[in-house]
């Protein structure tokens, strides 16, 4: 006689956690009746990308993209995890800010690490998984010359006490790309990971020659995300944001999106050049889920007119997935 009752049930419970803008919080998951197993997903926030630099008369580089956040994965049987859970989902980091005056433009704000916790608290003795060891780095503010991207968070490679119950992986996040003079436009990105940095900021020259921002390369089913263009515009010009990430249906609160989940950062945006009046650069677009914000334009303006440089793009919030079967 073939004894069914040791069968596993495929029916599955899915609950899926998502960040709350700028706000830290705990939610709680409570594991269902009879399931054997536990499978979870935590990804890190990605960080801002960086603003781009103001000059008068003089060379501005882009702000550079944010790091995108870590995805690690933990499987678990049921019976070695506590009835509640406590989810931590990472924020992503605020973009750098552009500004009016002659200097550098602000660094893009660090990304946050994701984490299922015994209890509400972070401390290493509390957690069953966390998204990595350090968030995703914001990317840097433009200067004459440009700005360095932000790196991505690192892998979850320290295990707490009790994700040692568990089947665990983890894979680092990846790095933005560079903010750029006039003489390159803003670093690409090549796709190699779920999640993804943002996209670098162009600059402009003493001479008003502007570069584009860069790029988000598409592969399969995602798309290429096109930097906005450098630009000379007349006055009044208001610059504008590049595309944000790519981001598909987002899985809901039952699972019902079939969509894979991969994620992107945002383009970066293109150098401006102001010959007369108010110009404002553009901004580097918002990264999606666990992805670094692009980097901000760089602006060059003349005596006798003013100009604002380009905010950093956003990094996206991070999110955490847990399957009971």
């Amino acid at each position: 006689m073939i004894d069914f009752n040791n069968l596993i049930d495929f029916t599955s419970n899915t609950q899926v956690f998502y960040g709350t803008a700028n706000t830290i919080n705990w939610e709680t998951w409570s594991k269902p009746k009879n399931c054997k197993f536990v499978y979870i997903v935590t990804i890190g926030s990605g960080g801002g990308g960086g603003a781009g630099r103001q000059s008068t008369s003089n060379s501005a580089g882009g702000g550079a993209g944010g790091g995108g956040g870590a995805i690690t994965c933990g499987f678990f049987q049921a019976c070695v995890l506590p009835e509640t859970l406590y989810v931590q989902v990472g924020p992503g980091g605020i973009g750098g800010i552009g500004n009016t005056a002659q200097a550098n433009g602000g660094t893009g704000a660090n990304g946050s690490i994701s984490y299922v916790s015994v209890s509400p608290n972070t401390g290493s003795a509390y957690i069953i998984l966390q998204s990595g060891n350090t968030g995703a780095i914001g990317g840097g503010g433009g200067t004459l010359t440009g700005a360095v991207g932000g790196v991505g968070e690192s892998s979850y490679l320290v295990q707490s006490i009790f994700s040692q119950m568990g089947q665990v992986t983890s894979v680092n996040g990846t790095t933005g790309g560079n903010g750029t003079d006039n003489t390159t436009n803003g670093g690409s990105i090549t796709l190699s990971k779920l999640t993804s940095g943002g996209a670098g900021g162009g600059g402009v020259s003493a001479g008003s020659s502007v570069s584009n921002g860069g790029n988000i390369n598409g592969a399969g089913i995602v798309p290429t995300l096109t930097g906005l263009g450098g630009t000379a515009p007349a006055a009044g010009y208001t610059g504008g944001s590049a595309p944000a990430g790519f981001q598909p249906r987002v899985p809901g609160f039952t699972y019902t999106a079939r969509d894979p989940i991969i994620f992107t950062g945002g383009a970066g945006a293109g150098g401006a050049a102001s010959i007369s009046g108010n110009v404002y650069a553009s901004s580097g677009g918002k990264g999606a889920i666990g992805s670094g914000g692009g980097g901000g334009g760089g602006m060059n303006f003349s005596t006798g007119s003013l100009g604002r440089s380009g905010d950093g793009g956003r990094g996206g919030d991070g999110l955490v997935i847990i399957t009971a079967f």
